[in-house]
């Protein structure tokens, strides 16, 4: 079978247009369920839980994914003609992981005695399904038609929200809530890697190899600890709450979070687009390209992220009771302290994607597993007598100081040679 034509690339404008395009269109109603719709329909005991079980089901997924999206983007934006290959093998790889993954998720949570196994099965079913579909995001960005990850985004939205809200409406627990996400993320998967065979790239089931995953796999790991310390980092505090203080606390610290994961809208759209053509820039020895991209990129997200904090703090107690009513009465602190946090966030993330579209990932996963590390065990120690407070202050700190760092380790490690087309050597021969 012939290969798909390529379609038409996009522009960077033109690009971060239908990124937003497609986050407004699905965005709010998103959040509005996530936060207002599940807040009150579960309560404040009911969304601990909810928080919970989708950070424990999340920690464990993350294993499955191991930075193969971000490794997808770079290696198939420098050598487009082994994207068929590459493609059929991770997502083949992913998959296989993915199932003993949500295993693992049940095993261990039973061992664990966790109140909410039944919501922490079907949050790493969900969190699953949603990942495995950043693969098809991955090409999206990498061939540079980021239409079709807007589309992709509409598509898994309406149908997450829709399966989301009628469990709702239905058994009204945690468990059926998040089963019926998962069931919606399914459907978008399905959709998704059809419209990839059909458009980008055949599934060349022929090219799978045991030793082409293992490959894979080892050059995109320590993109994949990065992930994996996000993943601690932002989810070590809803449980650990959770744990010592109940799930009332833990859905109040739930509440606050959901608004920053709103906010990372803007830094997830800048970044999407910025990171296939930083590696072509490096790939391509353009340092001044390379240098113009993000200095431009990091001065503008600095600046909208830290005034969107501001606006956020003041508005924080209406916010909150606009969402969640007096039952989340102390969450506008919460928010008011998390939200300190996200310009540091957002600057981290572009740092770290900067830094690994130019081969330097293993100091990104070391910085932040460092300080995801230390972050978990102090917050351990400490959730009892300080509380969820405790947690949010951990954030900003972290950020702060992995913000000054990934400044610094980029000036010393920015673009200077070029790398090899193909960081995966066994799939020079595929391409």
């Amino acid at each position: 079978m012939r290969a798909p034509a390529p379609p038409r690339r996009e522009g960077v404008v033109r690009s971060v247009v239908w990124l937003a395009s497609g986050n407004v269109a699905v965005k709010p109603l998103w959040f509005l369920f996530i936060t207002a719709g599940c807040m009150r329909g579960l309560g404040v005991v009911g969304y601990g839980e909810f928080t919970a079980a989708l950070a424990f089901g999340g920690l464990f997924v993350a294993v499955s994914e191991l930075g193969t999206s971000e490794y997808l983007t770079r290696e198939t934006a420098r050598c487009p003609e082994a994207t068929e290959a590459l493609f059929a093998n991770l997502l083949t790889g992913r998959a296989a992981l993915l199932a003993v993954v949500v295993g693992l998720v049940a095993a261990v949570g039973h061992g664990l005695g966790l109140g909410y196994l039944g919501a922490a099965v079907a949050a790493g079913a969900y969190a699953g399904a949603t990942r495995l579909t950043e693969l098809c995001r991955a090409l999206y960005r990498s061939f540079a038609v980021l239409r079709f990850e807007a589309g992709s985004m509409v598509v898994e939205r309406v149908l997450v929200i829709t399966g989301g809200a009628a469990a709702l409406a239905i058994v009204e627990t945690p468990a059926g809530v998040l089963w019926g996400m998962a069931v919606g993320a399914s459907l978008s998967l399905i959709a998704n890697v059809g419209w990839v065979h059909q458009r980008l790239s055949r599934l060349r089931w022929s090219a799978i190899r045991g030793s082409t995953i293992q490959s894979a796999y080892e050059v995109a790991l320590p993109i994949g600890l990065f992930g994996l310390f996000t993943l601690l980092y932002h989810g070590a505090g809803p449980v650990l709450i959770e744990w010592s203080l109940g799930q009332a606390e833990a859905g109040r610290f739930g509440a606050a979070w959901r608004v920053i994961e709103m906010l990372m809208l803007l830094p997830s759209t800048v970044i999407a687009v910025l990171l296939p053509r930083l590696a072509k820039a490096y790939q391509d020895r353009d340092r001044d390209r390379y240098v113009r991209l993000f200095g431009l990129s990091a001065v503008g997200l600095g600046a909208a992220t830290s005034a969107l904090a501001v606006s956020v703090g003041v508005a924080a107690p209406v916010i909150i009771r606009l969402l969640g009513g007096g039952e989340f009465a102390g969450t506008a602190h919460l928010l008011r302290l998390i939200v300190a946090a996200y310009p540091f966030m957002s600057l981290t993330m572009l740092l770290s994607l900067s830094l690994i579209a130019v081969d330097a990932q293993r100091v990104v996963a070391v910085g932040l597993g460092v300080v995801a590390i230390l972050y978990t065990v102090t917050l351990a120690l400490i959730v009892d007598e300080r509380g969820a407070e405790a947690a949010a202050v951990g954030l900003i700190v972290g950020y702060a100081l992995l913000t000054v760092s990934g400044f610094v380790a980029l000036y010393f490690l920015g673009p200077k040679a070029a790398p090899p087309p193909l960081s995966t050597p066994s799939l020079r021969s595929a391409a």
